[in-house]
């Protein structure tokens, strides 16, 4: 089909195998010493945002202010 004898397309079979584990091995140390980022650390807020948006933001901000004896309230829908 492409006119290769035997040792022709072992030849061009190494080489493409040598390419391949080149470039694998290439790849694996090129991330081997990628810089380790570490994990940001998130606060009551921003567990909070994650958690349920900006109100669950604001219901964390308030319950704060409440536990601490900053705010209070008058009653449910007061």
């Amino acid at each position: 089909m492409w006119g290769l004898t035997g040792p022709e397309f072992l030849v061009l079979y190494w080489i493409a195998f040598a390419v391949v584990l080149g470039v694998t091995v290439a790849a694996l140390l090129w991330v081997r010493e990628a810089p380790v980022k570490t994990p940001m650390q998130l606060d009551v807020y921003g567990v909070a945002l994650l958690a349920g948006g900006a109100d669950r933001v604001a219901h964390t901000a308030l319950a704060g202010l409440a536990s601490r004896g900053r705010c209070t309230s008058a009653g449910p829908g007061a």
